[in-house]
């Protein structure tokens, strides 16, 4: 078991690699499901209908977790970024 600043410290490692994270001034959750309702005006009818029906009405931003490798020397995390509430997860 991990104690909690092992586990902060290790989330921040991960977060802090840019070739893979950026930071955000904001949260484009918003932005990107209006601009994602937009892209769905040019899909058929029952297509459109079928993905804002399972669409949340109020999505929120991705949560962001680590596994712990115990099985590796110092425990280092994989990271998993869950999309389950977002905007994006009925056409995952």
């Amino acid at each position: 078991i991990m104690d909690k600043s092992s586990y902060t410290q290790e989330a921040q490692r991960q977060l802090s690699n840019t070739k893979f994270y950026q930071p955000q001034s904001t949260d484009p959750t918003t932005k990107y499901q209006k601009e994602l309702q937009d892209l769905m005006k040019d899909f058929p009818g029952k297509v459109h209908e079928q993905i804002l029906q399972n669409t949340p009405q109020e999505p929120q931003p991705v949560t962001f977790y680590l596994l712990l490798k115990i099985h590796k020397q110092g425990n280092p995390g994989r990271p998993i970024v869950s999309s389950i509430n977002t905007f994006s997860n009925p056409m995952l």
